[in-house]
């Protein structure tokens, strides 16, 4: 039997609240959706955390719109987000809230390639917290190689249509 998990994608804290309500076993947590979504402040995410499904809170992290193609300073963003955001979990005070926390990124080389060192990088900032590879899959021309690398370094999952920019390939999506 298939588990079917509704994840919720939401922008502040009455979209966590209204995705739990009406039955999301997670959320990712993101500002400014339509430009793909962008990192939200560490005061937007203390606040939602409390309220976030006992499935998890998972924050987009994405320094800037656009593509996927991260220099080192982007790199560094990104994993300093992830570092603080981890920290906010270890210095909460009071009842720490029941949903863990895990990340949604991704780096891609300038030939649309996942980007092996930059990946391994944040899969290393991220610890023991969920990690899950965003679209930036999707540009992979080879997402069984994607899909291996990402196994490798421990992510648990990656977004995608299984190639297209907009619309679901069903087929690939089953391989």
């Amino acid at each position: 039997m298939t588990m079917t998990l509704i994840e919720v994608c939401v922008e502040d804290r009455a979209g966590v609240e209204a995705a739990r309500n009406a039955g999301a076993e997670r959320v990712e947590l993101c500002v400014d959706v339509n430009c793909g979504g962008l990192t939200p402040s560490l005061e937007l995410v203390r606040e939602c955390w409390p309220v976030a499904p006992s499935g998890g809170l998972r924050i987009l992290v994405r320094p800037r719109p656009g593509d996927f193609v991260h220099d080192e300073a982007e790199v560094e963003e990104i994993i300093s987000s992830i570092t603080a955001i981890r920290q906010l979990e270890d210095t909460w005070e009071g009842e720490k809230p029941a949903a863990p926390i895990g990340f949604v990124v991704g780096v891609t080389t300038p030939t649309g390639e996942l980007n092996a060192s930059a990946m391994e990088k944040i899969a290393l900032a991220c610890g023991d917290a969920p990690h899950v590879c965003h679209r930036a899959f999707d540009v992979s021309d080879d997402q069984d190689r994607a899909m291996d690398l990402l196994m490798s370094l421990g992510y648990c999952a990656a977004l995608t249509t299984g190639g297209h920019p907009r619309v679901a390939q069903v087929e690939e999506l089953r391989r």
